[in-house]
């Protein structure tokens, strides 16, 4: 079980929205919806998931990472007006139907597409 995903057009973050991921190049088990930028575990385990954003001149943004809702990772982006570039990643314990996607804490933040900004994870271990 894993997904990654990247932009395939330049987004502007939108607080309180997941992100989506337009373009997915791995989706085992088909937990990642390109369509609502939430992957729902198929089976419970312990995940690792990463993320790597690059901006340009973008306001200060926190990307963060959301368990079921919860915070439980961010990356942060100054704003400041040259590329910029963040990236995270955690270890999390999931039950089945668990729901893990990113979402930003701030609006008008500019993320470029490219393979530079992904958002992926995997089943370690059940």
């Amino acid at each position: 079980v894993g997904f990654v995903c990247s932009m395939s057009s330049r987004y502007t973050t939108t607080a309180s929205v997941p992100i989506k991921f337009p373009r997915v190049t791995r989706n085992d088990g088909n937990g990642y919806s390109n369509q609502t930028g939430i992957f729902t575990a198929p089976v419970g385990g312990l995940y690792h998931f990463y993320w790597s954003l690059l901006t340009y001149a973008s306001k200060p943004v926190a990307i963060d990472l959301k368990h079921n809702g919860n915070l439980v990772g961010r990356a942060y982006f100054q704003g400041l007006p040259r590329y910029e570039s963040t990236s995270n990643n955690l270890y999390l314990r999931l039950n089945k139907y668990d729901k893990v996607y990113l979402q930003a804490n701030g609006d008008g933040g500019v993320i470029h597409k490219n393979l530079y900004t992904i958002f992926g994870g995997e089943l370690i271990r059940y």
